[in-house]
C-alpha cells in the first residue's frame, strides 16, 4: 500500500513538473518585444535618450555613436516603432556626455553635448526646432576646463541661481573640481564659480537634487572612499 501512494506521489510530482516546464516553454515562444522591435541604429552606437522631440505627444529616441562621431534622431509612433528623421548630425569631434533641457525657454528641448581636444574641454549647445532636428548656437561650444586624460566632462542642466534659466553643472570626475557655467536663458553660458573637491580623488559622481525639501538644488558627489558629500548652492 505505501509503495502504491509513493509511485502515485511521484507521477503528481512528475505532472506538476512537466506542466511548469510546458508553461515555461509556451511563455519564451510568446512574443517579447513590441512590433518594430529590435530597432536598428548602427554602429558604435552607446547612449540613449527617450523624449518626445517634435511634441506629437509619442516619446523618440536619440541615440549617440562615439566613434562614428554621430548623434541620431529617430521618431516614435506610440506604439514602439521608430523611423529615422533626416540624416544623423554628424560632428568633427567624438561626443562624449549628452543632456536634454530648453535652454532658451521656447518650450521645445535643447541638446547639450560634451567635447574635449587636447587642451580644453567643451560643451556643446544644439537648439530644438520642435520636429527633431537640432542647430548649433553661433556662440558654442562653451569652454569648461582644461583638458585631464582621455576623459570628457559629464553635462547636467539645472538652474543653479533660481533666476529660471538653465545652467550647466559639468566635471570629468578626474579633477578636483565641478564647474558651473550660467546660461542666459538664450542658449549662451558663462563661467560660473568653481566647486572644489578635497585633492587626490582619483574618481568621483555627481547628481543634483533637492535633498533636503527647501526648494534648492543640492550638488550630491559620491567619492571613491565610499563618502558621500552634499554642497549647498551658494547665495548669489
Amino acid at each position: 500500500m505505501k509503495r502504491i501512494v509513493f509511485i502515485g506521489l511521484a507521477f503528481t510530482v512528475l505532472a506538476v513538473f512537466f506542466s511548469i516546464c510546458w508553461g515555461i516553454q509556451c511563455d519564451a515562444q510568446a512574443p517579447l518585444f513590441v512590433p518594430g522591435s529590435p530597432v536598428a541604429v548602427g554602429p558604435d552606437s552607446g547612449e540613449i535618450v527617450l523624449a518626445d522631440f517634435n511634441r506629437d505627444g509619442h516619446l523618440d529616441m536619440l541615440t549617440k555613436h562615439l566613434l562614428s562621431r554621430i548623434v541620431a534622431v529617430r521618431l516614435g509612433d506610440g506604439k514602439g516603432r521608430f523611423a529615422p528623421f533626416d540624416g544623423p548630425m554628424s560632428f568633427g569631434y567624438q561626443p562624449g556626455a549628452i543632456a536634454l533641457g530648453d535652454v532658451n525657454n521656447d518650450g521645445i528641448l535643447d541638446l547639450g553635448v560634451a567635447s574635449r581636444d587636447d587642451n580644453r574641454e567643451y560643451i556643446h549647445i544644439y537648439l530644438g526646432n520642435g520636429k527633431g532636428g537640432f542647430s548649433e548656437v553661433s556662440s558654442s561650444p562653451f569652454t569648461v576646463s582644461a583638458s585631464i586624460k582621455t576623459y570628457k566632462p559629464s553635462l547636467h542642466f539645472v538652474d543653479i541661481n533660481e533666476d529660471g534659466k538653465p545652467d550647466i553643472v559639468t566635471a570629468n570626475g578626474r579633477r578636483n573640481s565641478i564647474e558651473i557655467l550660467f546660461g542666459d536663458g538664450r542658449g549662451g553660458f558663462s563661467s560660473g564659480p568653481v566647486v572644489r573637491l578635497e585633492p587626490n580623488r582619483d574618481r568621483y559622481y555627481l547628481a543634483l537634487g533637492d535633498v533636503d525639501g527647501d526648494g534648492e538644488a543640492e550638488l550630491v558627489v559620491a567619492l571613491m572612499n565610499n563618502v558621500v558629500t552634499v554642497f549647498k548652492p551658494l547665495p548669489m
